[in-house]
């Protein structure tokens, strides 16, 4: 159970929670995000995790502690009792697996259940992944069946054709898990730091702030806040 490629390193970990208090209201984006779920438990002690997959849901309970609460639902439709709940929501890279309108969405459910002065933090890939450009090579001119370069959309099911010439290694995940994952993964935006401020350029965020992930080349931290 959890990530196992791409964790989020000590400092980004620290980075999640700094500042967090005994009996904020915080919530993980993401079951298999559990290095973030335990340390955001150690500062503040109950969290909630949210996750669309059932199985995952399911299999996350026998990690975690009985403080942390595992809800099965789609951070796009989030239950409508969050109205104003959570000082923190937590997604690490969860915006790189949203196609534009859906991150649109995402910010939109974000604000709604964040209480004024509260954050998002999340971290996010900037440009395409080392797969995506070597899909794009070797599709050459059939790429654009599942790359769109207008709106920097990829759609992984459309490449299955190309996709088991094209994996590239995902830690100890098996090849044959990686084209199952990649075979149904919807459409995907790549996201450049402009789009990120365009997504959080409306009223009520503020504070929008960016800076290098630890050692990462390509990858950002995002904190934006609910103006109060």
């Amino acid at each position: 159970m959890g990530r196992k490629s791409a964790k989020p390193s000590i400092e980004t970990l620290r980075w999640y929670t700094k500042g967090i208090l005994p009996g904020d209201h915080c919530l993980v984006i993401g079951g298999t995000s559990i290095s973030i779920i335990r340390e955001a438990e150690k500062k503040v002690g109950n969290v909630v995790v949210a996750d669309f997959s059932e199985v995952i849901c399911r299999e996350l309970k026998q990690y975690v502690s009985n403080n942390v609460t595992v809800i099965n639902s789609d951070i796009l439709q989030a239950p409508a009792d969050w109205n104003n709940r959570f000082h923190f929501v937590f997604a690490d890279t969860l915006i790189n697996r949203f196609d534009w309108e859906e991150a649109k969405q995402f910010s939109k459910e974000i604000f709604r259940i964040l209480r004024p002065g509260g954050q998002i933090r999340t971290t996010v890939k900037i440009g395409l992944y080392p797969m995506d450009k070597k899909l794009i090579e070797i599709a050459g001119e059939e790429a654009k069946t599942f790359w769109d370069e207008k709106s920097q959309t990829i759609v992984f099911s459309k490449a299955e054709k190309w996709l088991e010439r094209g994996l590239v290694a995902h830690g100890s995940i098996s090849k044959k898990d990686l084209l199952v994952w990649y075979t149904n993964r919807g459409r995907e935006k790549r996201y450049s730091l402009d789009d990120l401020k365009i997504l959080f350029d409306h009223t009520g965020w503020i504070n929008f702030h960016t800076e290098k992930d630890y050692l990462s080349k390509d990858r950002v931290r995002l904190v934006v806040t609910k103006q109060g």
